[in-house]
C-alpha cells in the first residue's frame, strides 16, 4: 500500500467518525429545528441574515446553484415561513429575500449550534499551537478545494 492510500484510508476513518458524532442525537435534539433544513437551506438563511440587501441571483452565485433549483428552495423556505420575497431596494427589477421572525430564530439556533460544535472541536486540542495549526491547515485545505471542485 503506497503512502497516499494509507493516508486516504486513515483520513476516511477519522472523517466518518467526526460525521457520526456531528449528526448524533444529543446535538440534533438540542437543535431539532435545524434537522428539518438542508445544508443549502441553512446557507441561504445565513446569507440573507449576513447580507440583508442580497438578491436571489447573488445567492445563486454565492452557493453555486442554478436559479431553477434556487427557486424551489426559496419556495420551501417561504412555505415554512422562514423568509419572504421582497422587491430589491438596490435593483427594483430583482427580488430580494427577507427573513421572517421564524427565519431569524433558525439563524440564531444555527449560530448557537456552530458555536458549540466549533468550540468543542477547537477545545479538543491541547495547546495554542495545535489550535493555530489546525486552523491554518483547515484553511489551506479549504483554499485548495476549488481546484478539485
Amino acid at each position: 500500500m503506497d503512502n497516499s492510500k494509507k493516508y486516504v484510508d486513515s483520513f476516511s476513518k477519522v472523517w466518518h467518525k467526526v460525521l457520526k458524532f456531528s449528526y448524533g442525537n444529543q446535538v440534533s435534539e438540542k437543535f431539532k429545528e435545524l434537522k428539518q433544513l438542508s445544508h443549502i437551506e441553512i446557507s441561504i438563511i445565513s446569507l440573507i441574515y449576513n447580507n440583508p440587501d442580497i438578491i436571489i441571483r447573488e445567492i445563486c452565485d454565492e452557493i453555486d446553484v442554478p436559479k431553477s433549483s434556487m427557486t424551489s428552495m426559496i419556495d420551501r423556505l417561504e412555505k415554512k415561513n422562514y423568509l419572504i420575497r421582497v422587491i430589491s431596494k438596490r435593483d427594483r427589477r430583482s427580488f430580494g429575500l427577507k427573513l421572517t421572525e421564524e427565519g431569524m430564530k433558525i439563524q440564531e439556533q444555527h449560530e448557537k449550534y456552530e458555536e458549540e460544535i466549533f468550540n468543542f472541536i477547537i477545545n479538543s486540542l491541547d495547546t495554542e499551537e495545535e489550535k493555530e495549526t489546525f486552523i491554518r491547515l483547515t484553511d489551506k485545505i479549504a483554499n485548495n478545494m476549488k481546484e478539485f471542485f
